[in-house]
C-alpha cells in the first residue's frame, strides 16, 4: 500500500455516496440545519453484512451511522461489531496496538517495533513526523472511516461497493467487486471505477497543536495533539440528480507516548474545550461553528463534529479562525492550544 495516510492529509477527502433511491428530498430536508453529533448507540440503525462488508441499504442509514460512530465508546464499538459479526479496520489497529504495548518497554528494540508494523502494514506505518521523530500513524485514523470499512477498507452502499484507499473512496457496481478489492499501488487509476475526491489548496484546512512532556528518557516521553480539520462530503442518491454538500469541521485529541523513541497512539484521559470558530468557502460564504467539550478516560482518541449542508460545493473550504484546547494525563493536565485569528 502507498505510504499515504488519511489524517494526514491536509487537503479534504470527500465521500460521494451512491444509492439508487427515491429518497433524495427527504435526505436533503433532514440535512438543512446545523448537525450537531449528540446521537447514541441506541440510535444506530440496523444493519447488515454482505460478504464482511457493512451494507447501508439507504442514505438515512449511511448518515444516522456516520453520526453516531464518533460518539460510541471503543467498549459500545466491540458490541456492535461482535451483534453483526464484523470486522473493521478500528479493531485491527487496537490489535496492533495491543501487541505493541505488551511489549516490554525496558528491552523492546526499533528493530522489533518495525517488524510489527510490518505485520500491520497495511493498516499502520512508520513516518518523520513533523518534528524530525519517528511516528507509527494508521492509513486510516477517522472515526467514520475505520468504523465503516472492513479488513480489505470496504463498505457497501446501495448497489455500490466503496474501498478507502490513499485519501480517495473508489467506487463501483457490485458486479466489479474484484475492481475494487484488488485496488492496489500497481492499479490504482482504474477507468471502470469512480474516483470520487475533492481536494482544497487552502493553507488553512488544517490547524494542529501540541504539548510535549519531554523526559530525560525518550521512553517517559508524552504528548497530546490537538487537530482541528475541515472537510466537505457531497453526496447523491443516484446518477444524473444534483449533489448536495456538507461542509464539516472535525476536532480530534490524541495522546502519545515512545516506545523505543518512537512515537505511538495510546490509551489515557483526554479533554478538549473551547473549540469554535468561523469557516468560508472561497465564493464567499462564511459560518461559524462550535463543538461541545467532550473528555473520556482510557481512550486512543476522542473526536467532534459540527456540520451544515449547503447546495453548491464549489470554492476552498477552511479556517476564517480558530481556537481549541486538548489535554491529557500524560502531559500532566497542561494544554495544546490552537488559537488562530482571535
Amino acid at each position: 500500500m502507498k505510504k499515504n495516510i488519511i489524517t494526514s492529509i491536509v487537503l479534504i477527502v470527500l465521500t460521494f455516496v451512491i444509492f439508487q433511491s427515491c429518497e433524495k428530498k427527504q435526505l436533503i430536508e433532514n440535512n438543512k440545519n446545523e448537525v450537531s453529533d449528540e446521537l447514541s448507540y441506541s440510535d444506530m440503525p440496523e444493519l447488515e453484512i454482505k460478504d464482511g462488508m457493512l451494507y447501508f441499504d439507504s442514505e438515512d442509514e449511511y448518515f444516522q451511522t456516520v453520526r453516531i460512530l464518533p460518539n460510541m465508546s471503543e467498549e459500545e464499538l466491540d458490541q456492535w461489531e461482535a451483534k453483526l459479526g464484523f470486522l473493521s479496520v478500528r479493531t485491527i489497529q487496537n490489535n496492533f496496538y495491543q501487541e505493541l504495548e505488551s511489549l516490554d518497554e525496558e528491552s523492546v528494540t526499533e528493530q522489533e517495533i518495525e517488524n510489527l508494523v510490518n505485520k500491520y502494514k497495511d493498516y499502520v506505518e512508520i513516518v518523520i513526523n513533523e518534528d524530525g521523530e519517528r511516528e507509527i500513524v494508521p492509513f486510516i485514523d477517522d472515526a467514520v472511516y475505520k468504523g465503516i470499512a472492513n479488513a480489505n477498507l470496504m463498505y457497501q452502499t446501495g448497489n455500490y461497493i466503496n474501498k478507502v484507499f490513499n485519501g480517495i473512496i473508489y467506487s463501483s457496481s457490485v458486479e466489479k467487486i474484484n475492481t475494487i478489492k484488488e485496488l492496489d499501488n500497481n492499479n490504482h487509476y482504474l477507468s471502470n471505477a469512480k474516483k470520487f475526491v475533492y481536494e482544497t489548496k487552502s493553507k488553512t484546512a488544517k490547524m494542529t497543536a501540541t504539548y510535549i512532556r519531554d523526559e530525560a528518557w525518550c521512553s517517559s516521553d508524552r504528548k497530546v495533539k490537538l487537530e482541528m480539520k475541515t472537510r466537505m462530503y457531497a453526496f447523491n442518491p443516484g446518477y444524473g440528480g444534483d449533489y448536495q454538500y456538507v461542509w464539516e469541521v472535525l476536532a480530534n485529541a490524541r495522546g502519545y507516548k515512545k516506545t523505543a523513541c518512537v512515537w505511538s497512539n495510546y490509551k489515557n484521559s483526554l479533554e478538549f474545550k473551547e473549540v469554535y470558530g468561523e469557516i468560508y468557502v472561497s465564493n464567499n460564504n462564511q459560518s461559524s461553528f462550535s463543538i461541545p467539550n467532550k473528555s473520556k478516560k482510557r481512550v486512543r482518541s476522542i473526536e467532534g463534529r459540527w456540520a451544515k449542508t449547503y447546495s453548491s460545493g464549489q470554492g476552498y473550504l477552511g479556517f476564517v479562525r480558530a481556537h481549541g484546547k486538548a489535554s491529557s494525563r500524560g502531559v500532566g493536565n497542561n494544554w495544546a492550544i490552537i488559537n488562530s485569528g482571535y
